[in-house]
């Protein structure tokens, strides 16, 4: 899992904290050991109905947490689990993933139900913005999302993400 591609014609960033605090959350890296909380935030249709459905098993998110924390090694950064700092709790993912496939990096985000809907997401999002910004990773990050996850295309433009159809 730790041989990904390194992003064409690119020199590597410097790498992003591991931990990064936010004023309600820690982001900390993504590691092999999330998997058993990947299969959590993955159980709820509703969570994983924009991001791959059925397909999310345990296997699957072991697979994930897996190649996450590759990235991590890999590029420098990655996704971070996000942990609410009053109840210590874990509540989702959010950070960036390379598509060397594709020459993209993406900003993602998928939040515990639970958690949705008071600004978390975003303030994660943010943080990992100011850091890329301050870096450049890439000429530009992108945010797949599906045209009917009518929340996470709301966030996007908040985050002043511009649209562009699929070609």
């Amino acid at each position: 899992m730790d041989s990904l591609p390194a992003m064409p014609d690119r020199q590597p960033p410097p790498p992003a904290p591991e931990v990064f605090e936010t004023r309600r959350l820690v982001l900390r890296a993504c590691t092999e050991d999330d998997a058993g909380f990947l299969a959590d935030l993955y159980s709820d249709r509703e969570v994983a109905r924009f991001i791959g459905g059925d397909r999310l098993t345990a296997d699957s998110a072991s697979t994930q947490a897996q190649k996450f924390a590759a990235v991590w090694r890999a590029h420098g950064y990655g996704q971070s689990i996000l942990v609410e700092k009053s109840s210590g709790e874990q509540i989702g993912r959010v950070g960036l993933h390379p598509w060397p496939e594709w020459d993209e990096l993406e900003l993602g985000w998928v939040l515990a139900r639970r958690s949705q809907g008071r600004g978390l997401a975003q303030e994660a999002a943010q943080a990992w913005l100011a850091w890329a910004s301050a870096v450049r990773p890439a000429p530009y990050l992108t945010a797949v999302i599906h045209p009917d996850n009518h929340a996470s295309i709301r966030l996007a433009e908040r985050l002043s993400f511009t649209f562009c159809a699929p070609t």
